[in-house]
């Protein structure tokens, strides 16, 4: 199959990559984890498998495998085994095998360094793309939620994914100013770990499932648990001993927040006071996280019906609607190589 002309969104999280290709829609949604291996006289690392397929093989590796993470914090961290993910996931995508060069929308943190959109054009590029588009995630968001990211009036949108949680003004099709936090989804994660340690060893899944189970801006007035399988048997966790890293996690977004409002053009003011905050991005879910942002900043906040999807919908929004985008004279926020 050609796919000649054909526009491939790509949203690289560092919980999942989504892929979405004009005419097909979301095609591609996978973990972001995948299974290398190191063999042969020279070491040479070789892709094993990729998203749910090397989760499901976890707990059977061989000597010479292991589990990696390629992103984090929305980076990419091996360029080389970035593109052999990307390189078979867009093959599937497609279809086919014959890959003749399509244009591919790319999203990124909203505050990577000029370093790290080189390095991700290049590893795009690698995958032999005709041309490259960065478009920073809350851009992305804002065009999957259905705002009206060319109008004058101001939006204050916060995208809370795995790696970053992305904080920007948008008006007029640009960002006016952001912040990129990276105390988000992952980072929890961690710190939950750490919490819990020594008493409970428990793996990164756990803790997610801890953090889904039991993770929440409004402690309830029952103190629910939910039980993990430790080496020592299971171990009943409690949602008190989650709370911490949950406070930790709602301070730093809080301290974000202010910033980017206290650096955001005072004729915006008005605009994002009426509007209010638009959450997006999958920790978003977090019970009470909207009315602890409510109650702290005196504003409405409206959560996104589906906030994993947004990024990954706003890109095949962008790229149908890319003529129309451009004749406006909007385009700006298209990062072209």
């Amino acid at each position: 199959m050609s796919l000649l002309g054909n526009d491939i969104g790509i949203d690289l999280g560092t919980s999942h990559i989504r892929i979405y290709v004009k005419g097909k829609g979301l095609v591609v949604e996978e973990p972001s984890v995948a299974i290398i291996r190191n063999d042969g006289p020279r070491r040479k690392l070789k892709l094993v498998s990729i998203g749910n397929s090397a989760l499901q093989r976890v707990n059977s590796l061989a000597v010479n495998e292991q589990l990696v993470r390629p992103i984090e914090f929305g980076i990419v961290q091996d360029n080389e085994l970035m593109v052999q993910i990307l390189h078979a996931l867009i093959i599937y995508a497609a279809g086919g095998t014959r890959l003749v060069k399509p244009r591919l929308f790319v999203t990124y943190p909203c505050d990577t360094s000029d370093n790290n959109k080189i390095i991700l054009r290049t590893l795009c590029n690698s995958i032999s793309s005709r041309q490259v588009f960065l478009i920073s995630k809350p851009i992305a968001s804002a065009y999957g939620i259905g705002l009206k990211v060319n109008d004058s009036k101001a939006n204050l949108i916060i995208d809370i994914g795995a790696g970053t949680a992305d904080i920007a003004v948008i008006a007029l099709g640009g960002i006016a100013n952001s912040y990129s936090l990276d105390f988000a989804g992952n980072l929890i994660n961690r710190e939950i770990i750490k919490q819990l340690s020594p008493n409970a060893k428990i793996e990164f899944e756990q803790a997610e499932q801890l953090k889904i189970e039991l993770g929440t801006a409004r402690p309830s007035k029952i103190n629910k648990n939910y039980p993990v399988q430790t080496p020592n048997g299971f171990v009943q966790i409690y949602e008190s001993e989650i709370t911490p890293v949950i406070d930790m996690f709602k301070e730093s977004l809080r301290r974000a927040i202010i910033e980017v409002l206290k650096s955001m053009p005072l004729a915006m003011i008005p605009d994002v006071m009426e509007k209010g905050i638009f959450l997006t991005g999958g920790v978003s879910n977090m019970p009470g996280l909207a009315d602890y942002l409510s109650n702290e900043f005196n504003m409405n906040v409206n959560v996104s019906i589906d906030p994993d999807h947004s990024a990954i919908t706003g890109l095949g929004n962008i790229i149908n609607s890319l003529d129309d985008i451009e004749r406006m004279g909007r385009s700006t926020f298209l990062e072209a190589n």
